[in-house]
């Protein structure tokens, strides 16, 4: 799992809303599969810890699935 959360106000500001450009950059947080455990459920985090946290943060950040090519 390799997940990019890009933050919309960024991409507004850096690269003029141009998504596709932050992504090719990898211009944002990565979280993989030892950052998603370390950083969710005191250690123990899980996907579901990060898709929890994705729904909460969707009105300022946008998340890219960097493996299956696809928004989340």
């Amino acid at each position: 799992m390799k997940v990019l959360e890009l933050s919309k106000n960024y991409v507004k500001n850096f690269y003029n809303n141009n998504f596709d450009k932050a992504i090719k950059a990898l211009d944002g947080v990565l979280f993989d599969d030892k950052t998603v455990k370390k950083a969710f459920n005191f250690g123990h985090g899980t996907k579901t810890d990060l898709l929890r946290f994705i729904n909460n943060n969707r009105a300022n950040f946008k998340y890219y699935d960097l493996i299956n090519k696809k928004y989340i």
